[in-house]
This record gives C-alpha cells, sequence and structure tokens, in this order.
C-alpha cells in the first residue's frame, strides 16, 4: 500500500493550522515552517514530494503565492512589507499584530492598565515593550537556535530570511509607542486573546518608572489609591525583585502615605531612603521643597 502524498501547499496548510498560534505570519516564521517540512519531507503521516535538502527563496515566494491564492494568508500592506494575516485565527486587533511580529515584546504601560481595567482612559497610543536593539539581536539568534538546532547553518546556507525586528510605527491608523531597554519585565499570556501583557506586579512597577507613559503621574497615584490594596503582594514582590532602590522609595511612599497601606515588605524598603539627596516622586517633574522625612523624597507632585 502506497504512502499517502501532500502538496507542499497542502503540508504547509496542515502544519499551520497545527502549530502556529498567533493571527499574523511574518516572512521569517513562513519559511522556518517551510524549511522544517523540507527536512521531514513529511506531515502528519504524508509524504511531501521536494526534491531538494532545503528550500530557497524561490521556494518560499511559491509557497506564499499560493497559500496567498488559496485564502490562507494575506498581505498586509498597511503593517508593513513580511507581515501576512492568517486567516485561520480571527483576533487581529494590535495587541495580536504587535506580539505576532516580535516574539519579545508585550503590551505594557498604560495599555496594560486598560487590560487590567486599572483605567478608563482610552489611549490614542498602543503601549508595548520589547528588549533594546542589542538585546533583541542576540535574544533573536537564541530563539533561532532553539528552534533549528543543529540545522540552524543550513538554513542561514540557504539565504532564507533570518529572524529580525519589524518596526511598527502605526496599526489600523493607532500609533505604536515600544519602549525598549536591557531588561524584560515579567508578562503574562493572554491565550484566548492571542498576546502577551506585563504582569501586574510589573504593570504597577513600570507607572512608577514611567509615569509619563502611564498618563502622568497623578494618574498613577490615582490608580494606586484605588487599586493597590488588592494586589499588593504582586506588587511588592516584584518591586523587592525587580524595582530600583529609588522606585522601592517612591512606592513605599505612595503605599504608606497615599494609599494608608502597611506590610513588613514595605517596611523592607526604609533602608533605601537616601538623605541628602536629589530623589523626586515625580522622575520626570521639577524638585520641589517639600519633601518625606521618612522616605527622603521630594513630593514634587500637586494634586
Amino acid at each position: 500500500m502506497s504512502t499517502p502524498t501532500l502538496s507542499l501547499a497542502g503540508g504547509m496548510t496542515l502544519k499551520l493550522a497545527a502549530e502556529h498560534a498567533s493571527s499574523v505570519l511574518t516572512n521569517y516564521q513562513l519559511a522556518v515552517h517551510l524549511f522544517e517540512l523540507y527536512l521531514t519531507k513529511e506531515y502528519d503521516g504524508k509524504r511531501i514530494k521536494v526534491t531538494k535538502a532545503a528550500p530557497d527563496n524561490s521556494d518560499l515566494n511559491r509557497i506564499k503565492e499560493a497559500l496567498i491564492r488559496n485564502g490562507i494568508i494575506q498581505e498586509q500592506d498597511e503593517i508593513g512589507a513580511g507581515v501576512y494575516r492568517y486567516n485561520a485565527h480571527s483576533n487581529f486587533g494590535s495587541e495580536q499584530i504587535i506580539c505576532g511580529v516580535d516574539p519579545f515584546a508585550y503590551i505594557s504601560h498604560l495599555s496594560a492598565m486598560g487590560h487590567y481595567g486599572f483605567t478608563d482612559r482610552i489611549p490614542k497610543i498602543i503601549f508595548a515593550s520589547t528588549w533594546d536593539q542589542s538585546n533583541w539581536g542576540r535574544a533573536a539568534h537564541e530563539l533561532m537556535e532553539k528552534r533549528m538546532g543543529d540545522h540552524l547553518e543550513l538554513y542561514r546556507q540557504t539565504g532564507l530570511p533570518n529572524l529580525r525586528r519589524i518596526n511598527l510605527k502605526s496599526i489600523h491608523k493607532q500609533q505604536v509607542s515600544l519602549y525598549t531597554s536591557g531588561g524584560i519585565g515579567s508578562f503574562v499570556h493572554v491565550r484566548d486573546q492571542g498576546f502577551r501583557v506585563s504582569s501586574i506586579g510589573r504593570t504597577f512597577l513600570d507607572m512608577l518608572r514611567r509615569p509619563d507613559l502611564c498618563n502622568g503621574i497623578n494618574h498613577v497615584l490615582d490608580v494606586f489609591e484605588e487599586h493597590a490594596e488588592r494586589h499588593l503582594k504582586l506588587i511588592i514582590d516584584e518591586i523587592s525583585n525587580h524595582g530600583s532602590k529609588i522606585e522601592r522609595v517612591r512606592a513605599g511612599y505612595i503605599l504608606e502615605e497615599i494609599c494608608g497601606l502597611r506590610h513588613e515588605g514595605i517596611n523592607a524598603w526604609i533602608e533605601c531612603a537616601q538623605r541628602g539627596g536629589s530623589r523626586k516622586l515625580d522622575p520626570e517633574g521639577d524638585y520641589a521643597p517639600e519633601f518625606s522625612e521618612r522616605w527622603c523624597i521630594s513630593l514634587n507632585v500637586i494634586r
């Protein structure tokens, strides 16, 4: 009895349906799926007729044309070259697109605050975070190495696209603000919606670190007053583990003096208070003479 066969386009369609969870496909992601089919020459127990050890860019272009023709993917010129909509998944919002094209990105700052219901402000900008340029390249190499293992060198020899950063300036006419740093924060997968978002604790730390990306320091203080008590353990754990000394001082003052909360974790931060410095509650504001004796911080916020 002969082994069942599949066309290459048929094999790609089945492979994407089983393995690709995002509503977005990039040239790199398509190339990797195609490369793996060439290596195995079969999918789901069915043989795929390929005569070469590995595909090249002409093979990639042909399979893209076939997938577009069959309605599996469609081009998205408004997002950028090399990005396609994967029609098997219905969620195709800005959050899904950002996390689909950048494997390290997650929704953050004011957009994360909105996701958790911490704010009713509807931002005209969608905020996200990812690695800075040098760390992004390192992380991309590690991800390619993890995916392809011993076959990475063969993949590179084919000339197929590498994992590269795609700069998204706007999506669906909504501006994208991408915060980059040398340290990725903790995030969670919103699997039923197909994107990643900063964890609750990290979202509160980001409010202290960059209030300007969270609708300003006064809005941040309002959010702490309304929501910090409910999430106090998560906030303390995140700031204790990943916050700087000044961020612990800011958090300590806000949680104790503004929110009226008490916790041994907050008490532990008092050692970070430093007399004689020029630390400010609002990192973006000017220094003010009014200050907290306990936390040694300028209260440069008018409420």
